[in-house]
């Protein structure tokens, strides 16, 4: 999850590309950066969605009154 979390702040930052087009490098630095952010998001969603499905069906197949099913839900 901290890995996760440093990706959502840090994920679209840095990047170097169009160092060398004089006055428009800002332009096409910000626009690098948008589409970085557009995936970097949509990963980040699709991975949560993908964790709380696996701790759902983990926590499904657990024995009814145990502690392991209170931890995954928890988790979830």
């Amino acid at each position: 999850m901290a890995a996760l979390e440093t990706l959502a702040r840090h994920g679209y930052h840095g990047s170097r590309a169009a160092g060398a087009l004089g006055p428009f490098k800002n332009v096409v630095r910000w626009l690098i950066q948008l589409v970085a952010r557009y995936l970097v998001v949509s990963y980040l969603r699709q991975t949560a969605v993908d964790l709380r499905n696996l701790y759902w069906l983990r926590e499904i197949e657990t024995e009814s009154p145990s502690v392991d099913r209170a931890e995954l839900r928890r988790a979830r």
